[in-house]
Order: C-alpha cells, then sequence, then structure tokens
C-alpha cells in the first residue's frame, strides 16, 4: 500500500495529474444518479431519467431558461449523495497527499453540445482560489469522460511554471463562464504536451491548483457530467 501510495505521489508531482482508478463504489454512483433525476424533475418539473435527461437539459438550454438548471445546479452539488463522494476524496488526500486537506467546495462541470456557454478556456484554478493552496477533483456521473464528449484537457508538467498572474478574462455573454487566460498560452501550448482526462465511471482524477487546462467541445449528443470536489490543503 504504502509503495501505491508514494507512486501516486510521485506521478502527481511530476505531472501535476494522476488518475485514481476504480476509486469510487458503483452503489455511490448510482445514489448520487438516482438523487440527480430526483432533484432536477423536481425543479424543472419535468419527469427524467438516464433515457431522456440530454434531451430535456438541451431543450432547458436552447430556451435559455439558465436560471431554472442553475437552481437545479445548486441543489444538485448540495445534496447528501455528493457530499458522501466528497468525503471519501477527502480522506483518500489526507492518507497520500495532504494530511489536513479539508473540503472547500463541490460543483459539476458541464459538457453541452453544440455550446460553450458552460466550458472554460486555457486557466489554473489558482486564479479563482490565489489565498491558499488548493488540489481538484473530478469524476464522471452518468457517462464516461472521454475526448469525444470534451472530457477536459491539460498542460502537463505546466504546473511547474507555477501561478501565472498575467491573464485576461474571457466571458462570452452574461450567463457565460468567466475563463482567466495566462496571457503566455501560446508559448506554453508549445512547451507542454495536451493530455486528455479520460475517465471511465468510477475513475478520479486529481490535479494541481497550477496545472494549466480546460474544457473541450462535446460533439456527442449526450451530456457530460464531471463531478467536481476541491480541497483547501495544508500540510
Amino acid at each position: 500500500m504504502q509503495n501505491s501510495i508514494k507512486h501516486l505521489s510521485t506521478k502527481f508531482d511530476k505531472y501535476g495529474y494522476v488518475f485514481l482508478r476504480k476509486t469510487i463504489s458503483s452503489q455511490k454512483l448510482k445514489k448520487l444518479e438516482k438523487k440527480l433525476f430526483l432533484i432536477y424533475s423536481k425543479v424543472l418539473s419535468v419527469n427524467i431519467n438516464s433515457k431522456n435527461f440530454s434531451n430535456i437539459i438541451h431543450n432547458f438550454e436552447k430556451n435559455k431558461r439558465y436560471e431554472t438548471l442553475y437552481s437545479a445546479y445548486k441543489k444538485f452539488i448540495k445534496c447528501n449523495e455528493f457530499k458522501d463522494i466528497a468525503i471519501l476524496i477527502q480522506k483518500l488526500s489526507r492518507k497520500f497527499y495532504c494530511k489536513k486537506a479539508k473540503l472547500l467546495k463541490t460543483g459539476v462541470a458541464i459538457g453541452l453540445n453544440n455550446s460553450s456557454r458552460t466550458s472554460y478556456k486555457w486557466h489554473q484554478e489558482k486564479s479563482y482560489y490565489n489565498n491558499f493552496t488548493t488540489l481538484h477533483y473530478q469524476f464522471p456521473i452518468l457517462n464516461k469522460c472521454s475526448k469525444n464528449n470534451g472530457t477536459m484537457s491539460f498542460l502537463a508538467k505546466s504546473h511547474k511554471s507555477g501561478f501565472i498572474k498575467e491573464t485576461r478574462a474571457i466571458k462570452k455573454g452574461k450567463s457565460h463562464i468567466s475563463s482567466y487566460v495566462p496571457k503566455n498560452t501560446s508559448i506554453l501550448k508549445k512547451k507542454y504536451k495536451i493530455k486528455y482526462a479520460q475517465m471511465d465511471l468510477r475513475d478520479v482524477v486529481m490535479f494541481n491548483e497550477n496545472i494549466i487546462h480546460k474544457s473541450n467541445p462535446n460533439l456527442t449528443n449526450k451530456i457530460r457530467l464531471a463531478g467536481i470536489i476541491r480541497l483547501k490543503c495544508k500540510n
């Protein structure tokens, strides 16, 4: 076990991210999935299941019912089933990387077909949480995260460049996500290789606050959901 922990820690320090395969139990994911449909059905006033989820969400997007979608989102990321997974990740972090890791925030990365409203451009998490050290995690919900459905990509090892303070804020519209893009991104893309966070259900990716990463276009008809866990780290 100690050798495995050391290997993960070494890999994380080297590349700025590491995959924790088959970390979340199928039971926990099923409970989370069930709660997702329950919350969205109630808030959107539509009976939602695994077969119609993507179509319904895309229709709400098309009709610009962003506030309703955001209300469902806020309820979902605060549910007990989500918190259970966050606690699991927190315990794991304390075991092999940050002994005093504390839950900071939960969220969901949402990959929509033919839409960049919820997508991030190249950025560092440090731009959003620059007063303390943080650790970040994503895990697939409903379906795997793949290059085809727009899973996030990293500039591998770019965390070694440290926190880049010179950024430009990009936000396409009032309802769009803001991205703080490093001004020297074009140079960094030549220096570091692009790697994709491809994950099956139950997998988790842990990544450094300074690694440069972004969302990608979802080329499928199914929405990509990736749970987000952010931890405040203090050794």
